[in-house]
């Protein structure tokens, strides 16, 4: 599957269960930011059926574009520069693979969103990014590749 959602919308239908409007909305906000508003290759049809469950369910496709379609903040576009200076790329059985670092002292959202950018802006094929952000450790990985 493409999303986490797709799945658990297959459960809410096998078990036959409703959903409010709200509820389908909310899960239509995690299906998109799964799948790239399914851009992304992992996308599969049942994704789409899912979209198409959530939306007979009342979804409302307003709010989910008005939470998705947002500009990046001073401090994204300071850690999306970041990871772009840190990327480096290594052929890893034929196929070009980006790893990219950033630290950083506070907290930044959207990390997931700046990691697509990367991988959109420099064209590449598979992307690791991992950034240390308070006391943690992130790791978001993209591919644009089957394998």
């Amino acid at each position: 599957m493409g999303a986490t959602v797709t799945v658990l919308t297959q459960i809410i239908r096998e078990r036959g269960l409703t959903l409010a409007p709200e509820e389908a909305t909310v899960l239509a906000l995690g299906l998109f930011e799964d799948t790239g508003s399914f851009t992304f290759n992992s996308t599969t049809p049942e994704d789409f059926e899912a979209a198409a469950f959530l939306r007979q369910c009342g979804a409302d496709l307003n709010v989910v574009a008005d939470m998705l379609t947002r500009e990046l903040t001073a401090e994204q576009v300071s850690l999306l520069s970041e990871l772009i200076h840190s990327a480096h790329t290594y052929t890893i059985q034929g196929i070009d693979v980006c790893i990219a670092t950033v630290s950083v002292d506070r907290y930044v959202g959207d990390f997931a969103v700046l990691v697509h950018k990367l991988k959109d802006m420099e064209n590449l094929d598979v992307v690791f990014a991992l950034a240390r952000m308070e006391d943690r450790i992130y790791l978001v990985a993209r591919s644009r590749v089957p394998k």
